[in-house]
């Protein structure tokens, strides 16, 4: 649709992109042993070991889409981009209290900021009495950042 009149010439394109990068280390406490009937990354839970982990990750999103209509001399390009930032960092413990009870707790800090623009631009014709104007743009963009710190813990007897 375009200034009222129905139109078929219309055209649009949308991309995302997503990029992540996660690490973590974990160290334990005591040593484990060899244990060959159990798989290697369940060892430190049978042996009771207990252990802490550090762990950071970025996130980076981006969303672009651009749609246009034409119809005769007039169009219309409207186009949307966004991205989110995401940054992370967590550390956790596991602690065996005695053979049977364990005590986790866990913290996590993350900071997110999202940027959304969007433009649109339209250029007119002239018919008759009917002048539209030349060509008009409008720009809008909004930024927004967050925080947030969760907390969890639990004990297993």
């Amino acid at each position: 649709m375009l200034t009222g009149v129905p139109t078929d010439r219309f055209t649009y394109r949308g991309d995302s992109e997503t990029y992540d990068l996660d690490i973590a280390a974990t160290r334990y406490l005591r040593k484990t042993g060899d244990l060959p009937e159990i798989p290697l990354a369940l060892v430190p839970y049978f042996a009771r070991s207990s252990s802490v982990t550090a762990s950071g990750g970025l996130s980076l999103i981006n969303r672009d889409s651009l749609g246009t209509s034409r119809r005769d001399g007039e169009l219309l390009q409207s186009s949307l981009s966004g991205n989110l930032n995401v940054r992370r960092v967590g550390l956790s413990g596991t602690w065996y209290v005695r053979r049977m009870t364990s005590l986790r707790l866990g913290g996590r800090y993350e900071w997110a900021r999202a940027t959304d623009t969007t433009t649109s631009l339209s250029y007119g014709r002239t018919t008759g009495d009917l002048v539209a104007p030349p060509g008009s743009a409008t720009f809008e963009r909004r930024t927004e950042a967050t925080d947030r710190l969760p907390i969890a813990g639990a004990l297993r007897f």
